[in-house]
């Protein structure tokens, strides 16, 4: 069997500039979809293009990027973890299916599908808990603070891991089932 190596320095630099790119294009939207999902059911800007024209005329650009700085700082690390994970997993499943007689399309479909199951766990441990404390500065900043700065972020993230015991930073995989000292607790905490 042929395994072709990957120059990862390369593809690291090249695929995180990419992958920068393609965030900050797509950003917007997602900056869009999050004002709409906590808006008030009173408030006068309910549709994206009435928020997205709001959001220019109140604060510019710069309004449709807030929180951008946060979630590229996740991204990177995310998808660096992801891809290393992604090649070793896939490398190790090829040399174990060569050793037991495999036949190739199989061991290919077997390598991949691992892989890709191993390396999305693995670089969402790293985005998850950075994207809910992003939502929570997104959020913040739409109702309290008109500028957010680094200080305030990490005494931001500090409160929310410590008033919900960590369980906030993995409330998007959380089923709200889970058993704290004999209490129901849903991950839910808001600030």
């Amino acid at each position: 069997m042929v395994v072709c190596r990957l120059d990862k320095t390369k593809f690291f630099v090249v695929g995180a500039g990419l992958f920068s790119g393609v965030s900050a294009l797509l950003y917007p939207v997602s900056v869009l979809k999050t004002r709409m999902q906590v808006a008030r059911a009173d408030a006068v800007h309910t549709t994206a293009l009435s928020i997205f024209k709001h959001v220019l005329r109140s604060e510019g650009i710069p309004g449709l990027y807030r929180g951008f700085g946060l979630i590229i700082t996740g991204t990177i690390p995310s998808r660096m973890v992801f891809l290393t994970t992604l090649e070793t997993t896939k490398a190790a499943t090829l040399k174990l299916t060569e050793k037991l007689d495999v036949p190739e399309t199989s061991a290919a479909a077997i390598a991949n599908g691992l892989a890709g199951l191993v390396s999305s766990m693995a670089s969402q441990t790293v985005f998850v808990p950075l994207d809910v404390v992003g939502l929570h500065l997104l959020y913040c900043s739409m109702h309290m603070l008109r500028f957010i700065s680094v200080q305030c972020s990490l005494s931001l993230a500090k409160v929310i891991v410590v008033s919900s015991d960590f369980h906030c930073c993995v409330a998007p995989l959380n089923t709200g089932k889970s058993e704290t000292n004999g209490a129901r607790h849903t991950g839910s905490h808001q600030i």
